[in-house]
C-alpha cells in the first residue's frame, strides 16, 4: 500500500471562529515526559464532528459537521457523511459532490481506492457500494420489523428493529463480503447476522453468492491482507448466550467462493474488542494486519490483582509465533477502533477514549515505548461519541 501527501486547498478555509475554539480543545500533548513526543507524517482523525490534520506542529482542522469519514489508501479522496447526506471530496483538487441524499453511518475503501461501501444504519439499514467518479448503488437492504417489547407501563408495545448488517470488507478490488440477517424477523431475542454474502462487483449486475451460518454461530470478516494473501475471521459461536458465548480466531487464504474458505489455522489469542465495531456493544475484532509484513496485530487483556491490563501482540500467521509487547497506559474498552500504522510500520496510533477525555496515543514498535501525542477534555456537559469518533488514516 502506497501512501502519497494529502493536500488540500480546503485546508485553513474553516471560519475563524471555528479555528479558534478547536485549537482551544486540541492540543499536543506527552504523556508521562516533559517534552512533546515526536512522529513523522500526518494522522487524519475524525472526533465529535471534526475531521483534523495532526502533526507535530499542531492540529490544522479541515471539515466540521461529519457523522462519518473514510479515507482513500492514497490519502486523495475523502468520503464522509453529514446530516441527511453523504459527500466524495476531492482533496487535492479541493472539489466535492453530493452522491447520496442520506447519512451514512459506516464507510470503508478497498485496497486501491476504487470502490467504496456505505452503510446507512437504522432506520434505512442499507448498504451502498460504488466508485468516486460515479453514483453508488444499493446492493443490499437489510430486515426491519416490528418487535414485541415492554412498556414502562407493564403493556407490550411494537417496536420497529432493524436486523444486523455489517462486517463488510473488500477481499480485493472486485470482491467484497458482508453479514447480514435475512429471514423473517423474530419477535423476541437479539437479531444477529445469520447468512454471509460474497459478492463480485466486477460484473454487472453484481453476482452475489449466499451462505447459512452454522446455528447459533456468526462470522465476522475482520480484514484482508495483500501482502500475505489471507483473510482475517472471528468466528462467533451461541452468540445469544453471554454464558456460552466462545469467539475464536482464524487466518485463512483469501476466497472468492464459499466452499474455499477454510477454518483450519487458528490463532491462539485472545483479543479484546475495538469499542466503536460496526455490530453493536460488542464491537469488532480488535485485530488487523499490518500493511507491510502481513503479520495480525492484536490488542488483547489479561486479568491482574490491579484490574485488567492491556497489551498489543504480534502474530506471524504463518507460523503462529507471537511477540508480545510492553502493557500499554490504556484499559479494555478505552480504544475506540482499529489502530493506524505510519507509512514504515515502525509506529502505531490508537485513539483512545478514557471518559474525561480523549487522546492518540502512538507506540513504536521496536521499543514498546507509548507516547499521547493529542488530546482532548470531553465536551461540556456531555459525554464523547465512541461509535462514530475515529482514526482515518497516518500519511506521509
Amino acid at each position: 500500500m502506497r501512501y502519497t501527501r494529502m493536500e488540500s486547498p480546503g485546508i485553513g478555509r474553516i471560519a475563524a471562529a471555528a479555528t479558534m475554539v478547536l485549537t482551544a480543545a486540541l492540543v499536543i500533548s506527552a504523556a508521562g515526559c516533559g517534552s512533546h513526543p515526536k512522529f513523522a507524517g500526518r494522522i487524519v482523525l475524525l472526533s465529535q464532528g471534526t475531521i483534523s490534520v495532526i502533526t507535530q506542529a499542531g492540529v490544522e482542522p479541515v471539515l466540521t459537521d461529519v457523522v462519518t469519514a473514510a479515507l482513500s489508501p492514497d490519502g486523495r479522496t475523502l468520503l464522509y457523511a453529514r446530516k441527511d447526506q453523504t459527500l466524495v471530496r476531492d482533496l487535492e483538487a479541493g472539489t466535492e459532490k453530493v452522491i447520496l441524499p442520506e447519512t451514512g453511518l459506516k464507510a470503508g475503501w478497498n485496497d486501491d481506492g476504487t470502490r467504496y461501501y456505505l452503510l446507512t444504519g437504522c432506520p434505512a439499514n442499507k448498504l451502498y457500494v460504488g466508485r468516486p467518479e460515479g453514483a453508488p448503488q444499493r446492493l443490499f437492504q437489510g430486515r426491519k420489523g416490528l418487535y414485541a417489547v415492554g412498556g414502562s407501563s407493564g403493556a407490550t408495545i411494537e417496536e420497529e428493529v432493524c436486523a444486523e448488517l455489517g462486517g463488510c470488507l473488500f477481499l480485493t478490488s472486485d470482491v467484497f463480503v458482508f453479514s447480514a440477517f435475512d429471514a423473517p424477523l423474530p419477535r423476541t431475542g437479539d437479531i444477529h447476522a445469520n447468512k454471509g454474502f460474497l459478492v463480485n462487483l466486477a460484473v454487472d449486475p453484481p453476482e452475489i453468492q449466499v451462505t447459512q451460518f452454522p446455528r447459533q454461530a456468526r462470522w465476522r470478516f475482520v480484514d484482508a491482507s495483500d501482502v500475505s494473501d489471507q483473510v482475517l475471521i472471528s468466528v462467533e459461536r451461541n452468540p445469544e448466550s453471554a454464558e456460552l458465548f466462545q469467539n475464536r480466531v482464524y487466518v485463512c487464504p483469501r476466497f472468492r467462493a464459499w466452499e474455499l474458505i477454510t477454518f483450519q489455522n487458528e490463532l491462539q489469542a485472545s483479543f479484546a474488542r475495538w469499542e466503536n465495531g460496526g455490530w453493536g456493544s460488542a464491537g469488532e475484532l480488535a485485530g488487523v494486519f499490518s500493511p507491510n509484513s502481513g503479520r495480525v496485530f492484536g490488542l488483547a487483556n489479561e486479568p491482574s490483582a490491579k484490574g485488567w491490563n492491556l497489551y498489543y501482540m504480534v502474530i506471524d500467521p504463518e507460523s503462529g509465533d507471537a511477540t508480545r509487547g510492553p502493557a500499554l497506559p490504556l484499559r479494555p474498552g478505552d480504544v475506540v477502533n482499529r489502530p493506524v500504522f505510519d507509512p514504515e510500520e515502525k509506529n502505531v496510533a490508537f485513539l483512545a477514549n478514557l471518559g474525561t477525555e480523549e487522546n492518540i496515543t502512538v507506540c513504536e514498535l521496536a521499543s514498546g515505548t507509548a507516547s499521547k501525542v493529542w488530546k482532548a477534555p470531553a465536551p461540556k456537559g456531555g459525554a464523547f461519541d465512541a461509535r462514530l469518533d475515529r482514526l482515518l488514516g497516518w500519511l506521509d
